[in-house]
């Protein structure tokens, strides 16, 4: 493995970690009740948005097209998801260490 590999795969492993500091996705909506809009933030192990309550205006404003409340203990990828990018993240470091 080159030097230039080592290296991108070191930046890859330790780049992984922003997905504890930055959200994953981001779902924008617009309705008459809430003229500013909502934004909701899913992280790799919540789901939250940019206020106390955006979960809550989500679910009221989904209550009305009959979609289930969105939880975060309905989903167990939420759970999960920290181990993965955890273990993700030691092996691209054991490689670029171990060449």
């Amino acid at each position: 493995m080159s030097q230039f590999s080592r290296i991108l795969m070191l930046l890859a492993a330790l780049s992984m970690s922003m997905l504890f500091f930055f959200p994953l996705w981001k779902i924008y909506l617009q309705a008459p009740q809430y003229p500013e809009g909502l934004e909701m933030h899913i992280w790799v192990n919540k789901i939250g948005g940019d206020t106390e309550y955006t979960l809550q205006n989500f679910n009221i404003l989904n209550h009305y097209i009959g979609m289930r409340p969105i939880d975060a203990e309905a989903f167990p990828e939420l759970k999960i998801m920290p181990y993965v990018v955890y273990a993700l993240m030691l092996l691209g470091l054991l490689v670029a260490l171990l060449k």
